[in-house]
């Protein structure tokens, strides 16, 4: 009979509760009955003298703290919304009797608990098993089952007993699954898979105590007669969630593949070494959408020559058939390597697009080692490091007047002769018309969208920046050379076909233009067909119907539509009535000439390793870039 007070044996109140003399139960009630369920796991004890509610100790049979106690008390030490103050022995089961009795649970054990209801609708149960009937089968038969029923009917004989009909009872295998595995486990495993990889955090984080103490706080109380959640370890991130998100990421590629079969796709490379001091190569496919990371191929040659970059390529271009482009660097390795797979028939009909970002910030140095535009930036830049670096000069422009030192005095006063000069400002005003329309190229092909059309008339409109500047004649002549020679370098046929092909751009003047059309005839020829077949006329035919804007291409709403979409979407909407035409466009159309990409695959591969820190071999970290890049990249 003393069941209900073992466990307070030995605690005292100043150990466990408020009090401070050991707990003693009331014999009283401890049989009393009680019409609330919280009485199951909680015990009276002596009455402190108070003759209102909470005048009696209160003990926890689960915990053994002692507290004054009344109803609002006792449940709230089950239900307090901090779950350090609440019970820390307390489980599922008394969470659903306490809800069962109507008590106002906090919300994370109301989610909790019903995380549970759902997990357990969702268990499927395995099929009845047969019936076990019959007083031949093993185990005593109908007897047997009901517990000797038969032998107690009077007058009744054996054969008559056997032979009734007995009720049929199904039993029934209790599923495994709820106990092997939680259902959640798979979801929680790859949500932390990507909060690793995406963030690029390092994977030991995955064997401190504080992860793991993260995840149990995330978790909450757990049921007992389940699988509770764990948190992920380290070798499952590195190991078999890594794998998975791999094939994850093969099967949106995949995806894409589909749609590069369509208007094909842009290989964007760049190289580098690896931690042996071998080339490698980094291979990114761009379509319609985004672009997607290949492979890092190593180059077999040590050296960066012409032999061995020709050999991957080609390699690579026969394992990807849909390639229409190349956009590399102008690097002279890579121009050597551009033009011998133009003279190869194998890879004759790709076309080699360099950077734009390149060939504009090589205008930009070459506009900038001019010895009358130097002067100007040298001068501009004493005037910002002046007040960058010296902190007594930002002093003084806050009104803070102290002595300085003379080197410091006679900078301020030089740049205090510049900064009040106008002829100083005037050339700035110059040199800053000059990089104006390079900037804003750069600004236009760094935004990620199909703007080769535009690059065309960005980069004509690059002479006339210079002849408005107002510069003299040596001057505009030497400026208007390096813009000649950067533009030659940047533009190719592509560009100047994609400018005829685009909906916003159409002018019947591009006809009269012999650079314009020489080149769009020279393109039809190589990835249509020679002079005199159909679809080299039809091709031209459908030019002149697009420009002057006949049959479907002068509809309003199709005119419409050319001012919203891109020229890409809507060759593709509305292009049908010309198929040679739409194929074409839509292969010239989708092609990238910006290293953006690239560069933020470079980014993203430092993050993860450099030969100075993590040295990992190549296809380790080829696992460990492909989740920051995807999507996008």
């Amino acid at each position: 009979m003393a069941g209900p007070s073992a466990p307070a044996s030995g605690l005292s109140g100043g150990a466990m509760g408020s009090g401070t003399e050991d707990f003693c139960v009331d014999p009283k009630l401890v049989w009393k009955p009680r019409d609330h369920c919280v009485w199951n796991w909680l015990v009276h004890g002596r009455s402190r003298g108070a003759k209102s509610h909470g005048g009696r100790e209160m003990q926890c049979l689960l915990c053994g703290v002692v507290f004054p106690g009344n109803r609002t008390r006792e449940i709230g030490h089950f239900t307090k919304k901090r779950q350090g103050s609440r019970c820390p022995n307390v489980t599922v089961g008394i969470y659903k009797r306490l809800r069962a009795a109507n008590v106002e649970l906090s919300p994370d054990v109301a989610e909790m608990l019903q995380r549970e209801d759902e997990a357990a609708i969702q268990i499927v149960q395995d099929p009845p098993l047969p019936a076990i009937c019959g007083g031949d089968d093993v185990g005593g038969g109908a007897n047997v089952e009901q517990g000797g029923e038969a032998a107690t009917i009077a007058g009744a004989t054996a054969t008559e007993v056997t032979s009734r009909p007995t009720p049929a009872r199904t039993l029934r295998q209790t599923p495994m699954g709820r106990y092997v595995r939680n259902p959640r486990q798979r979801e929680i495993d790859l949500a932390a898979m990507d909060l690793f990889a995406q963030n690029v955090i390092p994977f030991n984080m995955a064997k401190s105590s504080s992860w793991k103490k993260f995840c149990e706080a995330c978790f909450g109380p757990q049921s007992a007669t389940r699988c509770p959640l764990k948190h992920v370890s380290y070798d499952a991130l590195r190991e078999e969630l890594l794998d998975s998100r791999k094939e994850t990421y093969l099967k949106r590629e995949a995806k894409l593949r589909v749609d590069w079969e369509k208007t094909g796709c842009t290989l964007i490379t760049y190289g580098t070494t690896d931690i042996c001091g071998r080339f490698m190569l980094n291979y990114i496919l761009a379509g319609r959408d985004r672009p997607v990371f290949i492979k890092c191929d190593h180059v077999k040659r040590k050296d960066k020559n012409y032999a061995a970059m020709l050999e991957s390529w080609k390699s690579f271009l026969r394992e990807n058939k849909h390639v229409t482009a190349i956009c590399t660097d102008s690097f002279s390795s890579n121009k050597a390597v551009a033009e011998a797979l133009a003279k190869d028939p194998e890879f004759s009909h790709i076309y080699w697009i360099p950077y734009t970002a390149y060939c504009m910030d090589l205008f930009l140095h070459d506009l900038g080692n001019m010895r009358w535009a130097k002067n100007i930036v040298e001068d501009a830049n004493e005037v910002v490091k002046f007040f960058r670096i010296h902190s007594v000069s930002r002093k003084m422009l806050y009104g803070n007047d102290k002595t300085c030192p003379y080197a410091i005095r006679d900078k301020a006063c030089f740049v205090e002769r510049l900064v009040q000069s106008t002829h100083f400002w005037n050339d700035i005003r110059m040199v800053f018309d000059l990089m104006e329309g390079a900037y804003s190229i750069l600004r236009m092909v760094d935004r990620d969208v199909h703007c080769i059309s535009r690059v065309y008339d960005a980069a004509v409109a690059l002479k006339n920046c210079v002849l408005a500047a107002p510069l003299t004649e040596g001057q505009r002549a030497e400026v208007l050379e390096v813009v000649s020679n950067r533009t030659d370098q940047l533009l190719s046929p592509v560009h100047a076909v994609s400018r005829l092909l685009d909906p916003m751009l159409r002018d019947r003047g591009v006809f009269s233009d012999p650079t314009l059309m020489t080149q769009f005839r020279g393109v039809v020829e190589h990835l249509v067909g020679g002079r005199g077949t159909p679809q080299y006329q039809e091709c031209i035919d459908s030019l002149y119907a697009f420009q002057r804007e006949q049959g479907i291409f002068g509809d309003p709403e199709v005119q419409r539509h050319g001012r919203m979409d891109s020229a890409l979407d809507w060759w593709e909407d509305h292009g049908r009535g010309h198929p040679t035409l739409q194929r074409l466009a839509l292969r010239i159309l989708s092609m990238w000439t910006t290293s953006s990409s690239v560069e933020r695959n470079w980014s993203t591969w430092a993050l993860v390793h450099t030969n100075d820190r993590n040295k990992l071999e190549h296809e380790r970290v080829e696992k460990l870039v492909l989740p920051p890049l995807e999507p996008p990249i």
